[in-house]
């Protein structure tokens, strides 16, 4: 490992923990201001020849979505996860660029520099990230968003949030129809899909 790995690191969380997120497993965690939510910061980093990228990515939690979820699915489906995103982006895409951005951290800067970089980093999170936050601690706007297909869609979250939005509406009749659509091509053979649909389809009858 380079030697200006656990320097970048201990950087970074040490200016997580100053803006009052709290280290679960890979993932920093912080209340959000509205209740039932949770904002996730997440970093990751890419290793090439004498360089570091980091990337990251901001999340929202809704706790009783996060609940259903669980209750839906459980066992090897859950039992790995730090907490279920309603909505998950790479920060490139709620700068005004709009598009994929990492940071830059090279073998041979000094630790003033990688500092430097960090602290570039820093004042991008605390400049996008809290508007992005306010706007999608709401279940209708993020409904709207996977609805009218204003995200960048990451793994099969679009197909699990928006039909327990659903069910939290009422409309578990427009969630089944919607699923039962979906499932009729490759999704329809995994098992996940399948004990989700089923679990679905019963969520009130078993309540």
């Amino acid at each position: 490992m380079s030697a200006i790995v656990p320097i970048i690191k201990k950087e970074i969380e040490n200016q997580f923990k100053a803006r009052g997120y709290v280290k679960q497993r890979y993932e920093f965690v912080k209340q959000s201001d509205k209740d039932g939510y949770l904002n996730c910061l997440s970093c990751s980093f890419s290793t090439y020849k004498g360089l570091r990228t980091a990337s990251i990515h901001a999340a929202v939690c809704n706790l009783e979505v996060e609940r259903i979820y669980g209750e839906l699915l459980g066992g090897k489906y859950v039992n790995n996860l730090v907490h279920f995103p309603i909505v998950n982006k790479q920060i490139g895409y709620i700068m005004p660029e709009n598009k994929y951005y990492e940071w830059y951290f090279y073998d041979n800067q000094t630790d003033e520099q990688l500092f430097k970089t960090c602290k570039e980093m820093f004042d991008a999170i605390d400049r996008y990230t809290p508007p992005f936050f306010d706007m999608m601690s709401d279940l209708q706007a993020v409904k709207e968003c996977y609805e009218n297909k204003s995200f960048i869609i990451y793994n099969d979250r679009e197909f699990f949030v928006l039909l327990i939005i659903y069910l939290l509406e009422g409309n578990i009749k427009k969630g089944l129809a919607w699923m039962e659509d979906v499932l009729k091509g490759e999704m329809g053979q995994s098992e996940r899909y399948q004990r989700f649909y089923e679990n679905y389809k019963n969520y009130f009858f078993h309540r």
